[in-house]
């Protein structure tokens, strides 16, 4: 370990014996909250066990939640490394070689400007440039996964990313290829509402879906499975709430026939976004998430079941690990398996039941206080070595 590294490793040590925790640097490749893992950051801001710091690339949310808390903000110019996008090429890291060399300086100035003990990097470009400033500078850096590796050219970054970081924190175990060292599993963790109590199924019950209207979260199959069910099911009705970014922009356009119809036919609401200060699933009785592409999360089902909603997730990815069981929910791959699970989730008695045991299960292993202990542990573990 590099000689400032060493020393900012034993003040942190000595920080943390004093109850003040180690100052870490939260670094961003994005100012807003594009999806899950910019949420992961806002919490990871407030761990009451460290004293964090955050570097961005400029005006935005996340900025803003920082200032109001009187969390130290830096400001990071990513260059060409910032139209860098998914699928990631090993060449487009290579065009980009310059500007990730400088982006690595300027977290390494950051960092040691800060005092920071660690540098949690959050988002691929920066875990890159993270990365390098550790090799380059020594700067101690964590990486944090919360994307799935789905070609073979990112499970070989996703590889290569973890031997060259410090330490890698994985939001699930499917983020990284079997037998990775240096990793620690660490799933995210959400807010309860105050006082949640298990819920009672109303007489015209809503499923709903909570996100973004984009290829990856299924809402072309939730339209598809809807209308096979919404026969049999007469007083169910779908409401989505959400809105398509850039990428989705056209596929949700090429939906709106199907959509349209059905909320002509008085079987289907469509809303924006609620405002921060709301409950994005209020009036819902049962969550569905149908995402059919592997996800960490998805996140929107923590949320649902620690409100005591039933969520029903496509049987892959995080969501098998969110609902591992019948009891506390349902998983549906086609329109038949989401019959079958709207047929148990719907009957009054069964519901009432599956409420409570989502909402047992979700308090025990999704709650924020976990989440933040399980950080600070890794943090530790990290600075004992």
């Amino acid at each position: 370990m590099p000689a400032d590294a060493a020393v900012r490793a034993r003040q942190a040590t000595v920080a943390q014996r004093d109850g003040a925790g180690p100052v870490v640097l939260y670094v961003s490749s994005v100012a807003e909250l594009k999806g899950g893992a910019e949420t992961v950051l806002l919490e990871m801001l407030r761990n009451p066990g460290v004293r964090p710091a955050l570097a961005a690339p400029g005006p935005g949310t996340l900025e803003e939640f920082a200032r109001r808390r009187g969390i130290p903000v830096h400001r990071l110019e990513l260059g060409a490394v910032g139209s860098i996008r998914r699928p990631v090429r090993p060449g487009d890291l290579g065009r980009a070689g310059r500007d990730a060399l400088r982006l690595a300086s300027q977290i390494a100035a950051i960092a040691q400007a800060t005092d920071a003990a660690l540098v949690h990097a959050n988002g691929l470009k920066v875990h890159v440039t993270g990365c390098l400033a550790r090799l380059l500078h020594g700067t101690p850096t964590i990486v944090h996964m919360h994307d799935v590796p789905y070609s073979r050219a990112e499970r070989l970054i996703w590889s290569a990313l973890s031997r060259a970081a410090r330490h890698t924190i994985a939001a699930s175990d499917i983020c990284f290829p079997t037998g990775t060292r240096r990793v620690s599993v660490v799933m995210q963790g959400v807010d309860s509402p105050p006082a949640p109590v298990p819920r009672t199924l109303g007489a015209r019950p809503v499923l709903g879906f909570v996100g973004r209207f984009h290829p990856f979260k299924g809402v072309h199959l939730l339209l598809d499975w809807f209308e096979s069910v919404t026969a049999e099911f007469q007083d169910l009705t779908l409401l989505l709430r959400g809105r398509a970014d850039a990428e989705g922009a056209r596929y949700w356009s090429d939906l709106q026939p199907r959509a349209q119809r059905l909320v002509a036919a008085g079987r289907c609401r469509i809303e924006g976004w609620r405002p921060a200060a709301e409950d994005p699933l209020a009036d819902i009785d049962v969550l569905i998430a149908p995402s059919a592409t592997p996800e960490v999360g998805p996140r929107i089902i923590m949320e649902a079941m620690l409100r005591g909603i039933p969520a029903i997730g496509y049987p892959t990815g995080g969501a098998l690990r969110m609902i591992p069981r019948p009891e506390v929910g349902a998983l549906a791959a086609n329109a038949d398996q989401l019959r079958t699970a709207l047929r148990r989730l719907l009957d009054p008695a069964c519901y009432a039941q599956v409420s409570a045991a989502a909402l047992a299960h979700a308090a025990a292993e999704f709650g924020i206080g976990r989440f933040w202990q399980s950080l600070s542990d890794v943090y530790q573990s990290v600075l004992d070595k």
